[in-house]
């Protein structure tokens, strides 16, 4: 938050500073759940992509006594391999994250003497203390939304790439 903004935040009374409290929580809350529904498409994902690489390890292992690698079909399992793994990688980057911001607030982390300071202003300090701190970690849960979002469709375009190998490999098999 800007300077600016602070200086704000310090001439606000009670009520105001409850108000944007309020709704920056709002915001919270919703950045959240768009957060909670792009793991859960991730997790789903990353669910249908485990089938598809077993699958594809299981006839490769199967093809192993007689493998031929000039084969089309072969080249593409195990492109398609490789383009799978990837993807399932960028999406354990999703699905595992390593830094979350909580809504609230631990009270040992509150009680600091600057704001509880025996003056009449106390509950105003809390307050703007507060809505900084909401302000900080909505940037923080935005930008950490966004990185996983561009994970998101970086594992989509690698099955994608995958899945255009597989097609490429069936037709250049089909007429050559």
């Amino acid at each position: 938050m800007e300077d600016s903004s602070i200086k704000i935040l310090d001439r606000l009374d009670i009520l105001t500073l409850e108000r944007l409290k309020n709704e920056a929580e709002l915001i919270f809350d919703d950045l959240i759940a768009t957060e909670n529904i792009i793991i859960n498409k991730a997790n789903n994902f990353f669910q249908i992509l485990i089938v598809m690489l077993v699958s594809l390890i299981g006839y490769l292992i199967s093809q192993l006594p007689r493998i031929n690698f000039h084969s089309y079909l072969i080249q593409a399992a195990l492109i398609f391999t490789v383009c799978l793994s990837l993807s399932i990688g960028t999406l354990l980057k999703i699905i595992y994250p390593t830094k979350i911001k909580l809504k609230g607030s631990t009270p040992s982390s509150l009680l600091k003497s600057d704001i509880f300071d025996g003056s009449a202003y106390e509950t105003e300090n809390l307050l703007s203390n507060r809505v900084l701190s909401l302000d900080r970690d909505i940037y923080e849960n935005r930008i950490n939304q966004t990185n996983r979002m561009n994970l998101f469709k970086r594992s989509v375009w690698f099955t994608m790439y995958g899945i255009l190998a597989v097609i490429i490999s069936t037709i250049i098999n089909l007429y050559v």
